[in-house]
């Protein structure tokens, strides 16, 4: 690897974490105005609860890229098709799991144990079940980042991951422009953001690597 793609791989990488840093502080702001003190404090409850789902997701994305890397190494036409397809098997498997536990556990905790107010419990309830389905398209993403970037394809990467976050802020901004069900609306425009992203690595990776 040369000198100059270090860089520019480092550069794009840089790059993604200062523009996303920048617009998750714009939308933070946006959500809380327009959610209100309370719905956003439900949103966060509900959403921390779900968060303990994704405690396999980076181990998940390491694993896999360390084996794709030395398989693409050792095959001649730099495609371990075996051991891609075994990788996202484990992932569909840990997504079963991951969703099986956040709709019954998770649902059940956000219930009882978050001591909400009654006129709230719905909204936290199917938020609860929304936020579980983006769990588990953002694990279901593992195997394809981590083949992108076993590539080192880092502008693709880079750029997915800001126009996700670009996504997130408009979903915030028209948050704001919805007179009912707020929270509902901006966890749903969550899950289709994801959904996006999830996307858009699958095509990307059918593509160019033919996975």
């Amino acid at each position: 690897m040369s000198i100059g793609k270090i860089g520019w791989n480092t550069a794009w990488l840089f790059a993604r974490m200062a523009v996303s840093a920048l617009l998750g502080l714009a939308t933070v702001r946006i959500v809380l105005n327009a959610l209100g003190p309370v719905d956003y404090g439900v949103f966060s409850a509900v959403t921390g609860v779900v968060l303990f789902l994704s405690f396999a997701d980076e181990c998940l994305y390491l694993t896999g890229y360390r084996f794709l890397s030395r398989e693409t190494a050792r095959t001649s036409d730099g495609s371990p098709a075996t051991t891609f397809s075994a990788f996202c098997g484990l992932t569909v498997g840990i997504c079963v799991l991951q969703a099986s536990v956040g709709e019954t556990i998770g649902t059940w905790f956000v219930r009882t144990h978050l001591h909400l107010p009654a006129e709230n419990v719905d909204a936290a309830v199917l938020t609860c079940h929304l936020y579980v389905v983006l769990r588990v398209f953002q694990t279901l993403k593992a195997p394809f980042d981590a083949r992108i970037f076993g590539f080192e394809r880092m502008r693709f990467l880079c750029l997915v991951s800001v126009a996700g976050s670009v996504l997130s802020l408009l979903a915030a901004c028209g948050t704001l422009f919805v007179t009912e069900h707020r929270l509902e609306t901006y966890v749903f425009a969550l899950l289709v953001v994801a959904g996006v992203e999830l996307s858009a690595d699958v095509v990307y990776c059918r593509r160019q690597f033919g996975s």
